[in-house]
């Protein structure tokens, strides 16, 4: 702790009257960091004639851009903030489920601007079981030695072709344009 505060020029005492404990510390980082990937999210603006995998490449990208940028903040939400207390473990199933509505929302915008045929499940279970996907992938790539990972473009990219099969879109769509 007494490194953290220097790294960041606030005493331990300021420290320790902001966060008292491990889990408002986490509670805070977490709260503040799926902010940061809503606003990512918010603000994406898919590239007029991108294919569709690019445009959900542009979506996963965004969403996860914060992570990859900064696998600290991976480590935060993905490994350090699970099962530490109830009422953070509470806040992280919410925020799962808000990212799987998100998910849900841009494969429906994708639906429309791509002319696919509508999917038949009309719940949020696909979207909630790529969440947790996406959030193992992400694990499993922070834990793996930066020199043996795929690019970022090459990890994203699998990880938007598995969330339009996922959604029901063939293969054969993934080239599709904008209608």
């Amino acid at each position: 702790m007494q490194a953290l505060c220097q790294e960041s020029g606030v005493s331990s005492r300021s420290f320790y009257e902001l966060f008292s404990t491990q889990e408002s510390l986490l509670e805070d980082l977490y709260i503040e960091l799926n902010e940061e990937i809503t606003t990512a999210l918010d603000e994406t603006k898919i590239r007029s004639r991108a294919t569709l995998t690019e445009a959900a490449r542009q979506i996963v990208g965004a969403a996860l851009s914060p992570m990859l940028d900064d696998e600290r903040k991976a480590r935060v939400l993905e490994i350090e903030a699970v099962g530490i207390c109830d009422s953070l473990e509470d806040r992280r199933h919410q925020t799962m489920r808000l990212l799987a509505a998100a998910v849900q929302g841009a494969f429906d915008e994708l639906d429309h601007a791509y002319g696919l045929t509508a999917r038949t499940d009309s719940n949020d279970l696909t979207s909630i079981i790529l969440v947790g996907g996406i959030t193992e992938a992400l694990v499993q790539r922070i834990h793996t030695p930066a020199d043996e990972r795929s690019s970022r473009d090459e990890f994203l990219t699998a990880i938007a072709e598995v969330a339009l099969r996922a959604h029901g879109i063939a293969d054969h769509q993934f080239r599709l344009r904008p209608v």
